[in-house]
């Protein structure tokens, strides 16, 4: 019997959640939201693979093979000019605060 799925902490869904080339294609390549926040995380705020594994309350080996996954589902995007769409199966996080921020740096919680 696989392991049941482990809540990840996703501080900040993204601003817009479609990238379409300008290209009329019809494919849209799928990112969930999970390997949204790896690429986040490791590329966008600096953070290695250990402290994003912190914040997102995973193993390293977890983010290491989420992180290799959202490149190679970018990289497809980007050489095949397909559209982008993040999309969202993850519950809210649970380290909400009164305020409705969570985890490091004040991001906002997601619904």
């Amino acid at each position: 019997m696989p392991r049941p799925k482990k809540t990840r902490n996703i501080c900040n869904k993204p601003r817009c959640m479609d990238f379409k080339p300008d290209l009329q294609h019809e494919q849209v390549t799928l990112l969930p939201l999970d390997e949204y926040e790896v690429i986040r995380l490791i590329d966008y705020e600096g953070l290695n693979q250990e402290a994003c594994a912190v914040q997102m309350g995973l193993s390293r080996a977890s983010v290491q093979a989420m992180y290799q996954r959202a490149r190679k589902t970018i990289a497809i995007c980007l050489v095949e000019s397909t559209a982008l769409r993040i999309v969202d199966h993850q519950e809210p996080c649970p380290k909400v605060h009164k305020r409705r921020h969570c985890c490091k740096k004040g991001g906002t919680h997601h619904e």
